[in-house]
């Protein structure tokens, strides 16, 4: 009986926790990125903060654009911390494409304690640049808070390695492969682009 009451506390609590998340994000006005995430969740961002947006009550959270200390994106490969080939053997000569997965990972304070979140999405890279738009707009929006310093990259470790070993003209052909599964934007291409063809 003790295990079922604690079973409803739990469900009763994760709601109250995600109405006063939705109220707290809706704050900063309406949401200027939505990002589709992996399990049918999504990631809405406005200058309030980050509300990840899941069925699953006890998953649902919300980070104050203010306690953002760092954003980055990582593949299967970093978060594993191991090199894994691009291509995985079945049977004999047999192989198939190995598809790298994408996350965002978020670090960031909460009750002067350092904690970070990960979530898996292809929209990564517009995930990360919506979270820095979102921060300038915070800073517009209130000049006199101090925000600490934020650091943010648009690349997983694994791909840059991978990818500075490569002849400048493979490295092109890598990155317009990422801009066609949409882990970079045409934008980022571009000058990614740009810089290696003045390295030649």
């Amino acid at each position: 009986m003790k295990s079922l009451y604690k079973v409803w506390k739990a469900t009763r609590n994760a709601k109250k926790n995600k109405v006063n998340y939705i109220r707290k994000f809706n704050e900063g006005g309406k949401f200027f990125a939505s990002i589709k995430c992996a399990f049918n969740a999504n990631i809405l961002v406005n200058s309030s903060g980050v509300l990840y947006n899941t069925t699953i009550n006890s998953e649902y959270f919300f980070i104050p654009i203010e306690c953002i200390r760092k954003v980055g994106i990582r593949s299967d490969e970093d978060l594993e911390k191991k090199m894994a080939p691009n291509k995985i053997h079945l049977i004999g000569e047999l192989t198939f494409p190995r598809n790298i997965h994408l996350f965002i990972r978020i670090n960031y304070t909460e009750n002067n304690i350092e904690a970070e979140k990960t979530v898996e999405t292809k929209m990564a890279v517009f995930a990360v640049s919506s979270i820095v738009k979102a921060r300038e707009q915070y800073i517009i929006k209130y000049p006199k808070n101090f925000l600490e310093e934020f650091n943010y990259s648009i690349e997983p470790n694994s791909l840059n390695s991978e990818i500075e070993n490569m002849d400048i003209p493979d490295q092109i052909n890598k990155l317009f492969k990422l801009v066609e599964k949409g882990a970079l934007s045409q934008e980022e291409f571009s000058q990614k682009k740009k810089e290696l063809l003045l390295r030649m």
